[in-house]
């Protein structure tokens, strides 16, 4: 681990830096919180894509099948008058 004040090489289990005095165990706990809240927000993200994704997948799927359904049904109205 790096002291975050003075930049030097510690041991990672150090409470503080034995070069300046630094306490570093607070930082670390910041540090991983902040990883904690990045991780968090990255998979909301990917999640609401995904959910996008397949909303716009099954909406367009259903635009495409009422259009379809509709089009027959044109069609098969146009075939009966003329018979």
């Amino acid at each position: 681990m790096i002291c975050p004040k003075c930049g030097k090489e510690i041991f990672d289990a150090s409470v503080y830096c034995n070069y300046c005095g630094t306490v570093v165990q607070e930082e670390l706990k910041r540090t991983k919180f902040q990883m904690r809240k990045t991780y968090f927000f990255l998979i909301v993200s990917l999640l609401l894509i995904v959910a996008g994704l397949f909303t716009s997948m099954f909406s367009q799927a259903s635009y495409l099948n009422t259009k379809s359904q509709v089009q027959s049904d044109y069609y098969q109205s146009k075939t009966k008058i003329r018979r």
